[in-house]
């Protein structure tokens, strides 16, 4: 698991970096997220990505898989 938590951490490092950089650097970068953030899909892939909050996650682990289960 320790493994997995620190490439998680990597990958939300280097996107936040590339986010700031970019940002700063290319006006047309802002108007994308924007749109980005405004999009139909872009909630639904938040929380997919990370539930969290007052969700309840149910983890069930049975003949060596994980069964994720939100209540």
């Amino acid at each position: 698991m320790k493994q997995l938590l620190e490439a998680l951490a990597n990958a939300t490092k280097h996107l936040s970096l590339l986010d700031a950089a970019f940002t700063e650097n290319y006006p047309d970068y802002k108007k994308m997220i924007r749109k980005l953030e405004e999009s139909n899909g872009y909630k639904g892939l938040c929380r997919e990505i990370y539930v969290g909050g007052k969700k309840k996650i149910i983890a069930i682990f049975r003949d060596n898989c994980i069964t994720i289960i939100r209540a």
